[in-house]
């Protein structure tokens, strides 16, 4: 069965029913407060939630559990974020991109990581030190992705992904800001197949977060 998930902890984000529900997908929500499932299509799947809703880190465990969606090990697999309800059938959001291993939606205002890095920097949004470690990062690294909206396929993979992840998994410990360690986990070895934001439109609406 195909999934289509998310993650929500410390209510940081109201879990909407899907205006459409599409025949043969499974419905899960990755959430340490259960309850928020009910009413809706949602399969909760409980977590216990350390870490404040509000901190940076919560992100890092947002992103964790995102990539972790390989422990569904199934057919085709969507996530979006908590801010995202479904509004559209996921067999045609998932059309244009099916045959990939892994595709994601291009950053609306940036081209390159080093660009997220700075502004990241000025806004606060990372230390120093961080900001020091991607002073050194090679520079033919490119790219820049969003990530409310991610697809994965264990058909297509042929183990690449998995082994990215990994990597990622250990860059964690270094920042929490996965829009910038994604291209750099990458290397430009692996490249993502792209979601046009228009055609997102149709099937996923967003809100913002509590």
């Amino acid at each position: 069965m195909k999934t289509c998930y998310t993650v929500i902890l410390g209510n940081y984000d109201k879990l909407r029913q899907p205006e459409v529900i599409t025949p043969g997908w499974r419905y899960v929500c990755i959430t340490d407060t259960p309850e928020i499932c009910d009413g809706t299509v949602y399969e909760p799947v409980k977590i216990e939630s350390v870490i404040p809703p509000n901190d940076y880190v919560a992100k890092m465990q947002k992103w964790a559990l995102q990539t972790q969606s390989m422990i569904f090990r199934k057919d085709k697999i969507v996530y979006h974020d908590g801010s995202f309800q479904v509004i559209g059938n996921l067999d045609e959001y998932i059309k244009p991109f099916e045959n990939a291993a892994f595709a994601t939606r291009l950053h609306p205002s940036r081209k390159h990581w080093m660009q997220e890095a700075t502004e990241c920097f000025r806004l606060k949004k990372i230390s120093s030190n961080e900001a020091a470690y991607f002073v050194d990062m090679p520079t033919k690294i490119e790219g820049l992705w969003e990530n409310g909206l991610l697809y994965f396929s264990h058909q297509n993979d042929s183990g690449k992904w998995e082994e990215k992840i990994d990597k990622l998994m250990r860059k964690l410990s270094i920042t929490t800001r996965d829009q910038i360690l994604l291209p750099i986990v990458l290397e430009n070895e692996l490249e993502p197949a792209l979601i046009d934001r228009e055609h997102a439109k149709h099937y996923f609406k967003w809100y913002p977060h509590n």
